[in-house]
């Protein structure tokens, strides 16, 4: 169940129990006039649907633990680390912050080379995240400290999980560069799940899965 179907389905279940549980009263009106308590009846349904739908959104934008609860296996907000191996065939070190709402998710990422200077940055908002199949894509605009314009790229991504109905813990598969034409291979994992998480310490970890997984690539 996606995140937004989750939010209809809670905010109904809610509403209607509320409803019900008034609408007792709302049948003495019935002896007067059936048409002012079908009006009022849709109208207190619809005022109800409304205010349970915008209280669970604003939970999941002030509290972050509400959103982990709320998201369950679809949670992925917070800073992850990883590194990948570059068509020059140099390790790379990178960085991503996922901000995530109820039926968004905004990646911004950020790579370094081995001295952990600069090296390019990338963001998208088209990310399809298949959690059945436990597959993630999307495409994405880079910026690179090498090239004179902004370019475009694709991303397959494998998710990395204890099983299907826990969040993720990391991502391992592919990404192009489309003006560069090769697939390199890129791990990563979760580090934190605030978006703010220190980039120093976020590089290290970086390093430290690389050194980790050298031999697999």
């Amino acid at each position: 169940m996606t995140p937004s179907i989750k939010l209809h389905s809670i905010t109904f279940a809610i509403s209607t129990s509320i409803v019900f549980s008034i609408w007792t009263q709302l049948q003495k009106l019935q002896e007067l006039n059936n048409v002012p308590t079908i009006i009022i009846g849709t109208l207190i349904s619809l005022g109800i649907y409304r205010i349970i739908s915008s209280t669970i959104i604003y939970f999941t934008h002030k509290s972050g633990w509400f959103k982990k609860q709320f998201l369950g296996n679809h949670y992925v907000e917070g800073t992850w680390a990883g590194f990948y191996i570059g068509v020059s065939g140099k390790q790379r070190f990178y960085i991503e912050r996922f901000e995530q709402g109820i039926d968004t998710l905004i990646i911004r990422g950020t790579s370094f080379n081995e001295k952990s200077e600069f090296h390019s940055k990338w963001s998208t908002e088209t990310v399809n995240m298949n959690i059945t199949t436990g597959k993630i894509s999307y495409m994405y605009e880079i910026e690179s400290i090498n090239e004179k314009s902004n370019n475009n790229g694709i991303a397959f991504l494998n998710i990395d999980r204890n099983n299907q109905y826990s969040e993720p813990n990391g991502f391992t598969g592919f990404t192009t560069d489309l003006h560069l034409g090769k697939r390199v291979k890129s791990k990563e994992i979760k580090v934190s799940n605030r978006c703010d998480f220190n980039e120093k310490k976020a590089i290290e970890i970086a390093k430290k899965l690389y050194k980790e997984n050298m031999g697999k690539f």
